[in-house]
């Protein structure tokens, strides 16, 4: 049985994948694809909880203080895992697992490398599979869900500075070696994250016919979702002066439901979405990944040229 995993990337529509693989799992096992269900529903978050090598907010949600108490704690959903993966082979021939956080949470060769010693045994085949887009777009769309969330009080410069050449989460080429070197160079599938590349501009079903080989959709669900759309700069301002005023957790780990609450009327009320987000970051940030963006487009993207532009 072949292994797909989809690690996303972040803010390539993976929760709009997802949702519609929750939604028609009968169907997709069907024809004999598993969609994973012990490690997370929708997002198989779990996988990249126990094999990363930090706390983040997953961690505080489970009142886990150390990576030892986080392998514990997630050490049961993967002996599930491994039943749900022998149970699957009778009868499937595609076992999908599904989760950015694979992209943004394993950040080292040895933590890749690890994620693979722990699946080879488990699948005949591994594919790694993901969604790629430009790296400025990525850092904005990224901030405006970073500051939403409660992560911080940053301005969008401070937050750009980590968008350089060398890190694995927006230097692909980084990634991509990270990931081949363990997986293998054939194992590894890139796509282009933009609308005009995909099939009928709709991740969705790009992701069906690219990923899964799939060409008839007629017994599937597609069921529209709101996206995660930017904050503007109004919604900028309120979101980062209720991260300064307000914590994103309480003591203990809770989530600060009050502080949640406040920025979802912000944005039910429409002063979210006020404003343009002036990003000039933009053209530098671009320049920087020009020569990885060129090679990653060549070797990855059968494109000689940098496709990013």
């Amino acid at each position: 049985m072949k292994c797909l995993l989809h690690i996303g990337t972040e803010k390539t529509g993976s929760t709009s994948i997802q949702n519609f693989l929750t939604c028609n799992i009968e169907e997709f096992s069907r024809h004999g694809i598993k969609i994973c269900e012990t490690l997370g529903v929708g997002n198989n978050r779990v996988l990249a909880s126990y094999f990363q090598g930090r706390l983040d907010d997953f961690s505080r949600q489970h009142k886990l203080k150390t990576l030892e108490e986080q392998k514990a704690y997630f050490a049961a959903d993967l002996d599930a895992f491994r039943l749900e993966v022998e149970a699957a082979r009778k009868t499937h021939e595609i076992f999908l697992i599904s989760s950015e956080h694979l992209h943004s949470r394993l950040t080292t060769p040895e933590q890749v490398a690890d994620l693979q010693a722990f699946l080879s045994p488990l699948f005949d085949e591994i594919q790694v599979f993901g969604y790629f887009r430009e790296q400025a777009s990525l850092v904005k769309s990224n901030y405006s869900t970073w500051v939403e969330g409660g992560g911080g009080a940053a301005s969008l410069a401070k937050f750009c500075q980590e968008a350089t050449p060398g890190n694995p989460y927006y230097d692909y080429c980084a990634l991509a070696e990270m990931w081949t070197e363990a997986f293998g160079r054939d194992a590894f599938c890139a796509r282009l994250y933009k609308r005009s590349a995909l099939h009928e501009g709709d991740v969705r079903m790009d992701f069906a016919i690219e990923a899964l080989g799939l060409q008839s959709f007629s017994d599937f669900t597609f069921i529209e979702t709101e996206s995660n759309r930017s904050l503007g700069s109004v919604g900028i301002l309120i979101a980062r002066g209720l991260n300064f005023a307000l914590p994103q957790f309480w003591f203990g780990g809770r989530r600060n439901r009050f502080r949640d609450g406040l920025m979802r009327l912000a944005i039910l009320s429409g002063l979210a979405r006020i404003g343009q987000l002036k990003f000039p970051q933009a053209s530098d940030i671009k320049y920087q990944f020009e020569n990885s963006n060129r090679l990653f487009s060549k070797n990855f993207l059968g494109e000689p040229n940098n496709i990013f532009r």
